[in-house]
Protein backbone atom coordinates (compact mmCIF):
# COMPACT_ATOMS: atom_id res chain seq x y z
CA UNK A 1 0.00 0.00 0.00
CA UNK A 2 1.21 3.49 -0.83
CA UNK A 3 0.05 6.20 1.60
CA UNK A 4 0.34 10.00 1.49
CA UNK A 5 1.01 11.73 4.82
CA UNK A 6 0.84 15.50 4.46
CA UNK A 7 1.41 18.41 6.85
CA UNK A 8 -0.65 21.55 6.18
CA UNK A 9 2.25 23.97 6.59
CA UNK A 10 4.61 22.94 3.86
CA UNK A 11 7.85 24.20 2.50
CA UNK A 12 8.20 26.33 -0.48
CA UNK A 13 11.06 24.05 -1.62
CA UNK A 14 10.28 20.33 -1.35
CA UNK A 15 12.47 17.48 -2.48
CA UNK A 16 11.59 14.01 -3.73
CA UNK A 17 13.85 11.19 -2.51
CA UNK A 18 13.44 7.81 -4.16
CA UNK A 19 15.14 4.46 -3.62
CA UNK A 20 18.13 5.21 -5.80
CA UNK A 21 18.92 8.30 -3.70
CA UNK A 22 18.35 10.72 -6.58
CA UNK A 23 16.62 13.93 -5.48
CA UNK A 24 14.25 16.03 -7.63
CA UNK A 25 12.74 19.44 -6.74
CA UNK A 26 8.95 19.46 -6.53
CA UNK A 27 7.93 22.83 -7.93
CA UNK A 28 4.26 21.81 -7.88
CA UNK A 29 4.30 22.02 -4.07
CA UNK A 30 5.63 25.54 -4.18
CA UNK A 31 2.98 26.51 -6.71
CA UNK A 32 0.23 24.91 -4.67
CA UNK A 33 1.23 26.88 -1.58
CA UNK A 34 1.73 30.06 -3.49
CA UNK A 35 4.95 30.67 -1.57
CA UNK A 36 2.90 31.98 1.38
CA UNK A 37 4.56 29.73 3.94
CA UNK A 38 8.30 29.31 3.53
CA UNK A 39 11.17 27.47 5.19
CA UNK A 40 9.14 24.59 6.53
CA UNK A 41 11.70 21.85 5.70
CA UNK A 42 9.30 19.36 4.11
CA UNK A 43 10.38 16.29 2.22
CA UNK A 44 8.41 13.92 0.03
CA UNK A 45 10.00 10.52 -0.13
CA UNK A 46 9.22 7.00 -1.32
CA UNK A 47 10.14 4.24 1.09
CA UNK A 48 8.49 0.99 2.15
CA UNK A 49 5.61 1.58 -0.27
CA UNK A 50 4.79 4.82 1.57
CA UNK A 51 4.82 8.32 0.12
CA UNK A 52 5.06 10.94 2.86
CA UNK A 53 5.07 14.71 2.79
CA UNK A 54 6.16 15.87 6.23
CA UNK A 55 7.00 19.22 7.80
CA UNK A 56 8.42 20.57 11.04
CA UNK A 57 6.10 22.46 13.37
CA UNK A 58 5.73 26.09 12.18
CA UNK A 59 7.06 28.95 14.28
CA UNK A 60 4.85 30.42 16.97
CA UNK A 61 2.80 33.43 16.00
CA UNK A 62 2.12 32.32 12.43
CA UNK A 63 -1.63 32.37 11.82
CA UNK A 64 -4.20 32.28 9.03
CA UNK A 65 -8.00 32.64 8.80
CA UNK A 66 -9.88 29.29 8.90
CA UNK A 67 -10.99 29.51 5.28
CA UNK A 68 -7.45 30.25 4.11
CA UNK A 69 -6.05 27.39 6.14
CA UNK A 70 -8.73 25.07 4.75
CA UNK A 71 -7.84 26.07 1.19
CA UNK A 72 -4.19 25.59 2.01
CA UNK A 73 -4.84 22.13 3.39
CA UNK A 74 -6.84 21.06 0.37
CA UNK A 75 -4.38 22.45 -2.17
CA UNK A 76 -1.48 20.85 -0.33
CA UNK A 77 -3.05 17.40 -0.24
CA UNK A 78 -4.14 17.67 -3.86
CA UNK A 79 -0.66 18.68 -4.91
CA UNK A 80 0.87 15.83 -2.92
CA UNK A 81 -1.57 13.35 -4.44
CA UNK A 82 -0.86 14.55 -7.95
CA UNK A 83 2.91 14.42 -7.49
CA UNK A 84 2.89 11.03 -5.79
CA UNK A 85 0.42 9.61 -8.29
CA UNK A 86 2.50 10.84 -11.21
CA UNK A 87 5.71 9.44 -9.71
CA UNK A 88 4.26 6.07 -8.86
CA UNK A 89 2.27 5.75 -12.06
CA UNK A 90 5.45 6.20 -14.06
CA UNK A 91 7.29 3.71 -11.81
CA UNK A 92 4.66 1.08 -11.18
CA UNK A 93 1.15 1.56 -12.49
CA UNK A 94 -2.41 1.92 -11.14
CA UNK A 95 -3.42 4.69 -8.73
CA UNK A 96 -6.34 4.94 -6.33
CA UNK A 97 -7.45 7.92 -4.29
CA UNK A 98 -9.22 8.28 -0.98
CA UNK A 99 -10.20 10.77 1.71
CA UNK A 100 -8.35 12.79 4.31
CA UNK A 101 -8.60 13.81 7.93
CA UNK A 102 -7.25 16.76 9.89
CA UNK A 103 -5.78 16.53 13.39
CA UNK A 104 -5.24 19.62 15.53
CA UNK A 105 -2.19 20.28 17.68
CA UNK A 106 -4.11 18.79 20.61
CA UNK A 107 -4.40 15.58 18.54
CA UNK A 108 -8.19 15.94 18.35
CA UNK A 109 -9.60 15.18 14.90
CA UNK A 110 -11.61 18.01 13.35
CA UNK A 111 -13.34 18.59 10.05
CA UNK A 112 -11.70 21.13 7.66
CA UNK A 113 -14.58 23.60 8.09
CA UNK A 114 -14.08 23.51 11.88
CA UNK A 115 -10.50 24.75 11.71
CA UNK A 116 -9.67 27.92 13.57
CA UNK A 117 -6.38 29.77 13.46
CA UNK A 118 -4.38 26.87 14.94
CA UNK A 119 -1.50 26.81 12.51
CA UNK A 120 0.12 23.83 14.23
CA UNK A 121 -2.64 21.56 12.89
CA UNK A 122 -1.40 18.41 11.21
CA UNK A 123 -2.99 16.86 8.18
CA UNK A 124 -2.63 13.10 7.94
CA UNK A 125 -4.04 11.41 4.88
CA UNK A 126 -3.39 7.83 5.92
CA UNK A 127 -6.74 6.93 4.35
CA UNK A 128 -5.64 8.46 1.05
CA UNK A 129 -4.46 5.31 -0.67
CA UNK A 130 -2.59 6.35 -3.78
CA UNK A 131 -1.46 2.95 -4.90
CA UNK A 132 -1.94 -0.66 -3.86
CA UNK A 133 0.50 -3.38 -4.73
CA UNK A 134 3.61 -1.23 -5.11
CA UNK A 135 6.87 -2.78 -3.99
CA UNK A 136 9.67 -0.21 -3.88
CA UNK A 137 11.88 -2.34 -1.60
CA UNK A 138 11.39 -5.92 -0.37
CA UNK A 139 10.41 -6.51 3.20
CA UNK A 140 11.53 -7.81 5.56
CA UNK A 141 15.04 -6.35 5.59
CA UNK A 142 17.12 -9.52 5.65
CA UNK A 143 20.72 -10.19 4.72
CA UNK A 144 20.10 -13.29 2.63
CA UNK A 145 17.74 -14.38 -0.11
CA UNK A 146 14.37 -15.87 0.73
CA UNK A 147 15.46 -19.05 -1.03
CA UNK A 148 18.43 -19.42 1.34
CA UNK A 149 16.13 -19.05 4.37
CA UNK A 150 13.72 -21.63 2.93
CA UNK A 151 16.59 -24.06 2.41
CA UNK A 152 17.65 -23.60 6.03
CA UNK A 153 14.12 -24.22 7.25
CA UNK A 154 13.84 -27.33 5.08
CA UNK A 155 17.08 -28.70 6.54
CA UNK A 156 15.79 -28.20 10.07
CA UNK A 157 12.50 -29.93 9.25
CA UNK A 158 14.36 -32.91 7.76
CA UNK A 159 16.49 -33.21 10.88
CA UNK A 160 13.42 -32.95 13.11
CA UNK A 161 11.88 -35.85 11.23
CA UNK A 162 15.12 -37.82 11.49
CA UNK A 163 15.05 -37.35 15.29
CA UNK A 164 11.38 -38.29 15.43
CA UNK A 165 10.42 -34.80 16.55
CA UNK A 166 7.27 -32.97 15.41
CA UNK A 167 8.60 -29.49 16.06
CA UNK A 168 11.15 -27.36 17.87
CA UNK A 169 10.76 -24.48 20.33
CA UNK A 170 13.63 -22.12 19.50
CA UNK A 171 14.76 -19.76 22.25
CA UNK A 172 18.27 -19.04 20.91
CA UNK A 173 18.05 -15.69 19.08
CA UNK A 174 20.98 -16.59 16.80
CA UNK A 175 19.03 -19.62 15.52
CA UNK A 176 15.90 -17.54 15.01
CA UNK A 177 17.94 -14.98 13.08
CA UNK A 178 19.40 -17.78 10.94
CA UNK A 179 16.00 -19.28 10.14
CA UNK A 180 13.93 -16.19 9.35
CA UNK A 181 16.09 -13.05 9.68
CA UNK A 182 14.66 -11.85 13.01
CA UNK A 183 16.82 -9.10 14.51
CA UNK A 184 15.86 -8.02 18.03
CA UNK A 185 17.25 -7.86 21.54
CA UNK A 186 13.78 -8.40 22.98
CA UNK A 187 14.59 -12.08 23.47
CA UNK A 188 16.17 -11.16 26.82
CA UNK A 189 12.64 -10.42 28.06
CA UNK A 190 10.67 -13.02 26.09
CA UNK A 191 10.57 -14.38 22.58
CA UNK A 192 10.04 -17.94 21.39
CA UNK A 193 9.84 -19.27 17.86
CA UNK A 194 8.36 -22.61 16.77
CA UNK A 195 9.24 -24.54 13.64
CA UNK A 196 7.22 -27.65 12.80
CA UNK A 197 7.62 -30.51 10.37
CA UNK A 198 4.31 -29.52 8.78
CA UNK A 199 5.64 -26.16 7.58
CA UNK A 200 4.83 -24.11 10.68
CA UNK A 201 7.03 -21.11 11.54
CA UNK A 202 5.55 -19.06 14.36
CA UNK A 203 6.66 -16.28 16.68
CA UNK A 204 5.37 -15.97 20.24
CA UNK A 205 6.32 -12.51 21.40
CA UNK A 206 5.48 -9.28 23.20
CA UNK A 207 3.86 -6.23 21.64
CA UNK A 208 7.19 -4.43 22.02
CA UNK A 209 8.71 -6.72 19.39
CA UNK A 210 5.96 -6.59 16.77
CA UNK A 211 7.73 -3.84 14.85
CA UNK A 212 11.02 -5.76 14.90
CA UNK A 213 9.29 -8.84 13.54
CA UNK A 214 7.58 -6.85 10.80
CA UNK A 215 10.89 -5.22 9.92
CA UNK A 216 13.18 -8.24 9.94
CA UNK A 217 11.37 -11.59 9.92
CA UNK A 218 10.16 -13.71 7.03
CA UNK A 219 7.55 -15.29 9.30
CA UNK A 220 4.21 -13.50 9.47
CA UNK A 221 2.59 -15.96 11.91
CA UNK A 222 2.84 -14.00 15.15
CA UNK A 223 1.17 -14.76 18.48
CA UNK A 224 1.28 -12.13 21.20
CA UNK A 225 1.80 -12.80 24.88
CA UNK A 226 0.42 -9.91 26.91
CA UNK A 227 2.54 -8.46 29.71
CA UNK A 228 -0.01 -8.78 32.51
CA UNK A 229 -0.12 -9.91 36.09
CA UNK A 230 -1.12 -13.55 36.39
CA UNK A 231 -0.58 -14.24 32.67
CA UNK A 232 2.20 -16.82 32.39
CA UNK A 233 4.29 -17.00 29.22
CA UNK A 234 3.77 -20.75 29.14
CA UNK A 235 0.06 -20.18 28.50
CA UNK A 236 0.74 -18.36 25.24
CA UNK A 237 3.30 -21.00 24.20
CA UNK A 238 0.91 -23.86 24.94
CA UNK A 239 -1.91 -22.15 23.04
CA UNK A 240 0.37 -21.76 20.04
CA UNK A 241 1.46 -25.41 20.23
CA UNK A 242 -2.16 -26.50 20.56
CA UNK A 243 -3.08 -24.55 17.42
CA UNK A 244 -0.42 -26.56 15.57
CA UNK A 245 -1.72 -29.89 16.86
CA UNK A 246 1.20 -30.61 19.17
CA UNK A 247 -0.84 -32.29 21.91
CA UNK A 248 0.70 -35.72 22.55
CA UNK A 249 3.59 -34.97 20.17
CA UNK A 250 7.37 -34.84 20.66
CA UNK A 251 8.60 -31.23 20.72
CA UNK A 252 12.26 -30.24 20.83
CA UNK A 253 13.48 -27.58 23.24
CA UNK A 254 16.75 -25.66 23.62
CA UNK A 255 18.21 -25.75 27.12
CA UNK A 256 21.46 -23.81 26.62
CA UNK A 257 20.25 -20.36 25.61
CA UNK A 258 19.88 -16.92 27.13
CA UNK A 259 16.34 -16.86 25.76
CA UNK A 260 15.13 -19.66 28.05
CA UNK A 261 15.88 -18.77 31.63
CA UNK A 262 15.42 -21.42 34.35
CA UNK A 263 12.16 -19.86 35.58
CA UNK A 264 10.55 -20.12 32.12
CA UNK A 265 11.90 -23.64 31.64
CA UNK A 266 10.32 -24.78 34.90
CA UNK A 267 7.09 -22.99 33.95
CA UNK A 268 7.01 -24.76 30.58
CA UNK A 269 7.69 -28.14 32.14
CA UNK A 270 4.80 -27.65 34.54
CA UNK A 271 2.42 -26.47 31.82
CA UNK A 272 3.31 -29.13 29.23
CA UNK A 273 4.06 -32.16 31.39
CA UNK A 274 1.73 -34.94 30.28
CA UNK A 275 0.35 -32.80 27.43
CA UNK A 276 3.33 -33.22 25.06
CA UNK A 277 6.85 -34.59 25.38
CA UNK A 278 9.66 -32.05 25.58
CA UNK A 279 12.96 -33.36 24.20
CA UNK A 280 16.36 -31.68 24.49
CA UNK A 281 17.37 -30.61 20.98
CA UNK A 282 19.76 -27.82 21.92
CA UNK A 283 22.31 -28.71 19.26
CA UNK A 284 19.97 -29.29 16.30
CA UNK A 285 20.20 -25.88 14.63
CA UNK A 286 23.57 -24.94 16.10
CA UNK A 287 25.36 -27.82 14.36
CA UNK A 288 23.77 -26.93 11.03
CA UNK A 289 25.12 -23.41 11.26
CA UNK A 290 28.77 -24.51 11.55
CA UNK A 291 29.35 -25.01 7.82
CA UNK A 292 28.69 -21.72 6.05
CA UNK A 293 26.95 -21.17 2.74
CA UNK A 294 28.65 -19.15 -0.04
CA UNK A 295 26.51 -16.13 0.88
CA UNK A 296 27.48 -16.43 4.55
CA UNK A 297 31.16 -16.65 3.63
CA UNK A 298 30.87 -13.40 1.69
CA UNK A 299 29.42 -11.70 4.76
CA UNK A 300 32.34 -13.00 6.81
CA UNK A 301 34.83 -11.69 4.26
CA UNK A 302 33.19 -8.27 4.25
CA UNK A 303 33.18 -8.21 8.07
CA UNK A 304 36.88 -9.08 7.92
CA UNK A 305 37.60 -6.11 5.67
CA UNK A 306 35.76 -3.80 8.05
CA UNK A 307 37.70 -5.14 11.04
CA UNK A 308 41.00 -4.71 9.22
CA UNK A 309 40.14 -1.04 8.68
CA UNK A 310 39.15 -0.65 12.34
CA UNK A 311 42.36 -2.35 13.47
CA UNK A 312 44.44 -0.06 11.26
CA UNK A 313 42.75 2.96 12.82
CA UNK A 314 43.47 1.69 16.34
CA UNK A 315 47.14 1.13 15.47
CA UNK A 316 47.35 4.60 13.97
CA UNK A 317 46.10 6.21 17.18
CA UNK A 318 48.00 4.09 19.70
CA UNK A 319 50.93 6.02 21.14
CA UNK A 320 52.25 7.13 24.54
CA UNK A 321 49.66 9.38 26.16
CA UNK A 322 46.80 8.32 23.86
CA UNK A 323 43.39 8.19 25.49
CA UNK A 324 41.98 4.65 25.42
CA UNK A 325 38.44 6.00 25.18
CA UNK A 326 39.31 7.92 22.04
CA UNK A 327 40.94 4.86 20.46
CA UNK A 328 37.89 2.69 21.20
CA UNK A 329 35.51 5.38 19.97
CA UNK A 330 37.38 5.58 16.66
CA UNK A 331 37.26 1.80 16.25
CA UNK A 332 33.49 1.83 16.74
CA UNK A 333 33.14 4.80 14.40
CA UNK A 334 34.91 2.95 11.60
CA UNK A 335 32.72 -0.11 12.12
CA UNK A 336 29.45 1.89 12.13
CA UNK A 337 30.39 4.06 9.18
CA UNK A 338 31.23 1.03 7.07
CA UNK A 339 27.73 -0.35 7.61
CA UNK A 340 28.60 -3.08 10.09
CA UNK A 341 27.36 -3.90 13.58
CA UNK A 342 29.70 -3.54 16.53
CA UNK A 343 30.76 -6.73 18.34
CA UNK A 344 28.50 -8.12 21.04
CA UNK A 345 31.13 -7.39 23.71
CA UNK A 346 33.29 -4.54 24.90
CA UNK A 347 36.73 -4.76 23.32
CA UNK A 348 39.49 -5.33 25.87
CA UNK A 349 42.76 -3.40 25.81
CA UNK A 350 46.03 -4.31 27.50
CA UNK A 351 49.80 -4.22 27.15
CA UNK A 352 52.57 -6.79 26.93
CA UNK A 353 56.15 -7.05 25.69
CA UNK A 354 58.05 -8.14 22.57
CA UNK A 355 58.78 -11.62 23.92
CA UNK A 356 55.08 -12.28 24.47
CA UNK A 357 54.29 -10.94 21.00
CA UNK A 358 56.86 -13.25 19.44
CA UNK A 359 55.34 -16.27 21.21
CA UNK A 360 51.83 -15.33 20.12
CA UNK A 361 52.92 -14.92 16.48
CA UNK A 362 54.40 -18.42 16.42
CA UNK A 363 51.37 -19.89 18.19
CA UNK A 364 48.99 -18.24 15.72
CA UNK A 365 50.97 -19.69 12.80
CA UNK A 366 50.90 -23.16 14.44
CA UNK A 367 47.17 -23.00 15.00
CA UNK A 368 46.45 -21.91 11.44
CA UNK A 369 48.61 -24.76 10.18
CA UNK A 370 46.35 -27.12 12.15
CA UNK A 371 43.12 -25.70 10.68
CA UNK A 372 42.66 -28.51 8.16
CA UNK A 373 39.62 -30.67 7.37
CA UNK A 374 39.57 -33.81 9.50
CA UNK A 375 41.63 -32.32 12.33
CA UNK A 376 39.79 -31.93 15.63
CA UNK A 377 39.39 -28.79 17.67
CA UNK A 378 41.30 -30.58 20.42
CA UNK A 379 44.28 -30.93 18.08
CA UNK A 380 44.08 -27.24 17.21
CA UNK A 381 44.14 -26.36 20.91
CA UNK A 382 47.18 -28.55 21.48
CA UNK A 383 49.07 -26.70 18.73
CA UNK A 384 48.31 -23.49 20.65
CA UNK A 385 49.27 -24.89 24.04
CA UNK A 386 52.47 -26.60 22.96
CA UNK A 387 53.84 -23.56 21.14
CA UNK A 388 53.23 -21.13 24.00
CA UNK A 389 54.58 -23.64 26.52
CA UNK A 390 57.78 -23.95 24.47
CA UNK A 391 58.24 -20.19 24.92
CA UNK A 392 57.84 -20.54 28.69
CA UNK A 393 54.30 -19.17 28.91
CA UNK A 394 52.20 -22.21 29.79
CA UNK A 395 51.36 -20.56 33.09
CA UNK A 396 49.81 -17.63 31.22
CA UNK A 397 47.72 -19.36 28.54
CA UNK A 398 43.93 -19.57 28.59
CA UNK A 399 42.08 -22.88 28.48
CA UNK A 400 40.42 -22.07 25.15
CA UNK A 401 41.91 -20.42 22.08
CA UNK A 402 39.00 -19.61 19.80
CA UNK A 403 35.48 -20.35 18.66
CA UNK A 404 33.30 -20.62 15.60
CA UNK A 405 31.97 -17.43 14.06
CA UNK A 406 28.45 -16.37 13.14
CA UNK A 407 25.81 -13.81 14.00
CA UNK A 408 25.81 -13.29 17.76
CA UNK A 409 23.71 -11.17 20.08
CA UNK A 410 24.61 -9.77 23.51
CA UNK A 411 25.35 -10.78 26.17
CA UNK A 412 27.70 -13.26 24.43
CA UNK A 413 30.10 -12.68 21.56
CA UNK A 414 31.15 -16.34 21.30
CA UNK A 415 29.54 -19.18 19.41
CA UNK A 416 29.87 -22.86 20.23
CA UNK A 417 31.91 -24.95 19.76
CA UNK A 418 35.02 -23.47 21.35
CA UNK A 419 38.57 -24.64 20.74
CA UNK A 420 39.65 -26.38 23.94
CA UNK A 421 41.47 -29.52 25.10
CA UNK A 422 40.17 -32.83 23.69
CA UNK A 423 37.21 -31.28 21.85
CA UNK A 424 36.37 -34.08 19.34
CA UNK A 425 34.60 -31.93 16.72
CA UNK A 426 36.25 -32.45 13.33
CA UNK A 427 36.87 -29.49 11.05
CA UNK A 428 35.11 -29.29 7.68
CA UNK A 429 35.57 -26.97 4.71
CA UNK A 430 33.68 -23.65 4.97
CA UNK A 431 33.67 -23.58 8.75
CA UNK A 432 34.81 -20.21 10.12
CA UNK A 433 36.85 -19.84 13.31
CA UNK A 434 38.36 -16.96 15.22
CA UNK A 435 41.58 -18.14 16.87
CA UNK A 436 43.14 -16.01 19.60
CA UNK A 437 46.53 -16.40 21.22
CA UNK A 438 46.06 -14.75 24.60
CA UNK A 439 48.72 -14.59 27.28
CA UNK A 440 47.64 -13.28 30.66
CA UNK A 441 50.67 -13.11 32.94
CA UNK A 442 49.09 -11.91 36.15
CA UNK A 443 52.33 -12.05 38.14
CA UNK A 444 54.10 -9.78 35.65
CA UNK A 445 51.01 -7.64 35.14
CA UNK A 446 51.21 -8.06 31.35
CA UNK A 447 48.81 -9.30 28.70
CA UNK A 448 49.21 -10.00 24.99
CA UNK A 449 46.78 -11.20 22.35
CA UNK A 450 46.96 -11.86 18.63
CA UNK A 451 43.94 -13.24 16.83
CA UNK A 452 42.69 -13.76 13.29
CA UNK A 453 39.57 -15.19 11.69
CA UNK A 454 39.96 -17.96 9.12
CA UNK A 455 37.78 -19.93 6.73
CA UNK A 456 38.60 -23.65 6.68
CA UNK A 457 39.38 -24.81 3.12
CA UNK A 458 40.69 -28.03 1.59
CA UNK A 459 44.19 -26.60 2.00
CA UNK A 460 45.62 -23.72 3.96
CA UNK A 461 42.92 -21.66 5.68
CA UNK A 462 41.70 -18.42 4.10
CA UNK A 463 42.61 -15.74 6.64
CA UNK A 464 40.03 -12.95 6.52
CA UNK A 465 41.19 -10.71 9.37
CA UNK A 466 44.82 -9.76 9.79
CA UNK A 467 47.11 -8.61 12.58
CA UNK A 468 50.73 -7.41 12.21
CA UNK A 469 53.31 -10.16 12.64
CA UNK A 470 55.98 -7.61 13.58
CA UNK A 471 55.59 -5.50 16.74
CA UNK A 472 54.80 -1.82 16.13
CA UNK A 473 56.78 0.37 18.51
CA UNK A 474 55.94 4.03 19.10
CA UNK A 475 57.91 6.06 21.57
CA UNK A 476 56.21 9.37 20.98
Amino acid sequence: MLVAVVDPLLVDQAVLHVEDDHALPLEVISVALGGSLQQRNSVLFVRDDVVKLQALRPPKGLSAPPEELEDLLRSAIDAAKDVAADVMQRRVGRVERGGLRVVGSDRVEVAPDELDGRTTALLHAEQATLYEGASSMPKPYVNFSEDEFLQRQARVRRELAARDLDGLLISRIEDQHWLCGLDTDGFVIFHIMFIGTGGELTHVTRTADLASIDYSSLSDDVRVWEDAQGNPKSKAIKEMLESHGMAGKRVGIQLDTFGLLPALHLELREALDGWCELVDASDLVRLMRLVKSPAELEHHRQAGRVLDHACARAIELTAPGADEGHVLAEVYRVIWEEGADIPANRMPMGHGDKKMHEACVEALDSVQAALRPGRTLGEVFEAHRATLAAHGFEHAILKACGYTMGATFPPTWMEQPMIYRDNPLALEPNMVFFTHMILSDQKAGLIMSLGETSIVTNGAPEVITHVPREPIIRRS
